[in-house]
């Protein structure tokens, strides 16, 4: 059975990795909305990715699969994970 490890983080907004990781974990400031997942998924709940740049194609390129993470509305950084 494969297993997904993370591989990348980055952080947008002035946040740090660490940060970030928090909130992937449900480390969140009471009344905080966060969003996880896919460029699709993303898409599905009306999030943006374009501000990104060529970062997920970069990430992609190195084999990772992308997962984005967005805090009330606004996208707070991605993930790159790989399956092991």
């Amino acid at each position: 059975m494969l297993k997904p490890t993370l591989v990348s983080i980055v952080a947008l907004d002035g946040r740090n990795d660490d940060e970030l990781l928090a909130l992937t974990t449900g480390t969140t400031p009471h009344g905080h909305t966060v969003v996880i997942g896919d460029a699709a998924q993303f898409a599905a709940v009306g999030l943006s990715i374009e501000s990104l740049g060529d970062w997920p194609d970069r990430l992609r390129q190195r084999g990772q699969r992308v997962l984005f993470v967005a805090i009330d509305g606004r996208v707070a950084g991605l993930l790159g994970v790989i399956d092991v």
